[in-house]
């Protein structure tokens, strides 16, 4: 009768390890994809940023051939 018992002991241990394992295993795959979710926002910001500038150096660069030559006259003197 003790040998019915034992039996279900170790399957209950058993599962008791796989249950740990596997709820360990998931949540280290949760923190891994959040540190990538955070790091693609954090890239994704930055090249936001990045476009900003360009957008506004487009919008703010001499349209003229006059003010284009005064500008590369001005930077010259920097």
């Amino acid at each position: 009768m003790w040998s019915i018992f034992a039996g279900s002991k170790w399957m209950l241990i058993a599962a008791g390890v796989l249950v740990v394992g596997l709820i360990s295993f998931f949540t280290i795959q949760y923190i891994q994809q959040a540190e990538r979710d955070s790091v693609t926002t954090e890239i994704q910001e930055k090249q936001i940023q990045k476009r900003n500038r360009i957008d506004e150096a487009i919008r703010t660069a001499p349209t003229t051939v006059d003010s284009s030559m005064q500008y590369l006259i001005d930077r010259q003197g920097d």
